[in-house]
């Protein structure tokens, strides 16, 4: 059995202008705990980083806590979708961040937002065909159940 490849091609309406040509083929892929972590690396994210350093210390020292910039959540969604991203256009991937998409047109966010809940509806999809009986006539419990697929480190997300 073949790993599933759980990705979604498209193309961008505008697309990022680099090297003198649109770029606009895009590949996205299922978010991965390393998005997650990696997304506060994110040059858009500096700011809010080292604020939450201080709201950690302000707790430390019982100060009285300010709340967080509303932005916090947008930014790091698109930090993440940066992520997500695997292929864009002749974009070297490495260059390929928040600050690059904030910069994008907003329909270009939309069809990327758009692949990104096609690729988690494909990922849902495989995960329920792998949570279903191998036999219809299958009825009995848990420890009838054969997870099929290979070793722990097969499994989609794992590396």
């Amino acid at each position: 059995m073949e790993r599933p490849k759980f990705e979604v091609s498209g193309k961008l309406g505008i697309g990022v202008f680099y090297h003198g040509e649109w770029q606009r083929e895009f590949t996205i892929e299922p978010e991965l705990v390393r998005n997650q972590i990696e997304a506060f690396c994110d040059p858009i994210m500096e700011g809010f980083v080292a604020d939450a350093a201080k709201e950690e210390e302000a707790k430390k020292s019982g100060k009285k806590l300010v709340k967080s910039d509303p932005r916090l959540d947008y930014y790091t969604g698109i930090a993440r979708l940066a992520r997500q991203i695997n292929k864009l256009g002749k974009i070297p991937r490495e260059m390929i961040d928040g600050t690059m998409i904030l910069d994008l047109h907003a329909d270009d966010i939309e069809i990327l937002q758009k692949a990104q809940k096609e690729v988690e509806e494909k990922v849902r999809f495989f995960r329920e065909s792998l949570e279903a009986p191998a036999d219809p006539d299958d009825s009995g419990g848990d420890e009838d159940r054969v997870v099929r697929g290979g070793a722990p480190g097969d499994a989609p997300g794992v590396s």
